[in-house]
């Protein structure tokens, strides 16, 4: 038979808070572990939700590389296990690149620079002007689009050819029409600015009644008429051509 073990009222209290500091220390451990492997799990290109597939659009580059370099960064993957995680995250063409460059690239950067060198190489500055100003914006494409747009083209200049003054000088005059009207060039300093303004033209044009009734008999858009239709205006050039 077991014999029963008898304590005093202190040898009892002792036992139980050994048992409870003990119990919280394997806890804390075990806490402890599960925290090291999530960290670890989380810190691998796998989960990175972004692609590429080689298209040749600098766009469509540029925002993979943005996008992809934000992941990394948020999720604190450090240059070695980003680089090799990187093929992770190609198809298609840019998979196939991978495969011819992959022994000669040693670092992230170097990747990435590859990357860019490849599937959209740096272009001389004329081309890029010549590209800027391509195209007037039409009556269709918001203020907001078409900023961005034109902002992207002059940010493949080399750092620091213009100012920001500069860059709107050479912006204003492809702006449409509409916005000429009611933002003068001395109205804003800033790319916010016109932003700002010319939302505010926007607004104003949706709710004007008169410029919800002019439909346009060439494109079918409402706010013009064929007499100002830019669209017509564009197709007809390029007629011509």
């Amino acid at each position: 038979m077991s014999q029963m073990v008898q304590m005093t009222t202190e040898q009892l209290e002792q036992l139980i808070k050994s048992l409870r500091i003990s119990t919280a220390s394997e806890i804390s451990s075990a806490v402890a572990e599960l925290a090291n492997k999530s960290n670890s799990a989380s810190c691998s290109m796998l989960d990175c939700p972004y692609r590429y597939g080689g298209e040749r659009d600098r766009e469509i580059l540029e925002e993979f590389i943005f996008s992809t370099k934000t992941y990394k960064d948020v999720q604190r993957i450090s240059d070695e296990e980003a680089l090799a995680g990187l093929p992770l995250l190609f198809y298609q063409d840019a998979s196939i690149w991978w495969q011819g460059v992959r022994h000669h690239l040693k670092s992230w950067n170097q990747a990435i620079e590859s990357l860019r060198e490849h599937f959209a190489p740096s272009r001389p500055a004329y081309q890029i002007y010549l590209e800027f100003f391509e195209d007037k914006q039409d009556d269709i494409i918001t203020i907001d689009r078409f900023l961005d747009k034109k902002r992207a083209i002059l940010a493949q200049l080399p750092h620091g050819r213009h100012n920001e003054e500069t860059e709107l000088d050479l912006l204003y005059g492809l702006l449409h029409l509409k916005y000429r009207k009611f933002i003068a060039r001395n109205d804003f300093k800033t790319f916010d600015e016109l932003l700002e303004r010319g939302r505010i033209v926007e607004y104003n044009m949706r709710e004007d009644p008169k410029e919800k009734k002019k439909l346009c008999s060439y494109c079918k858009f409402h706010g013009h008429t064929v007499e100002n239709c830019r669209k017509l205006e564009k197709d007809e050039y390029d007629a011509v051509r």
